[in-house]
């Protein structure tokens, strides 16, 4: 209670400071608000729309079981496809320049492994 009677005291000894005090800090929020109703009117966007992803998918099972066309469909949807080479300088080169953000690529054999797990069905037991 001491110390809340002291700074009572100080504060009123000081009333021009806390005055000076108070009228800068409105204005500081005033201008602060000002600046920020003025930035959101003057955007032409409403919403944020991110651009699409350069994406390129390279096939390297022959587009066995239409895997590689039907990952091209899908991401198609979200992205733009891009088409590059084959060959590890393309590769490099296509992720160092920035010319793609995504490149998927379909190993030799995907397809047939891939039916091979999705053959296998899991047993179930039942429990006492």
């Amino acid at each position: 209670m001491n110390t809340c009677k002291a700074a009572l005291r100080i504060l009123k000894a000081r009333k021009l400071y806390v005055i000076i005090y108070l009228v800068l800090i409105g204005t500081m929020m005033f201008s602060i608000s000002w600046q920020i109703m003025r930035g959101s009117t003057a955007a032409g966007a409403t919403t944020y729309e991110p651009e699409s992803a350069r994406i390129a998918v390279i096939d390297r099972d022959d587009d066995a079981e239409h895997v590689a066309q039907s990952l091209r469909s899908y991401l198609a949807l979200d992205g733009e496809m891009v088409t590059i080479d084959d060959d590890s300088i393309s590769l490099q080169q296509a992720v160092a320049s920035n010319y793609v953000d995504l490149i998927a690529i379909v190993p030799q054999g995907f397809a047939e492994r891939y039916l091979q797990y999705a053959r296998i069905t899991p047993r179930l037991r039942n429990r006492p």
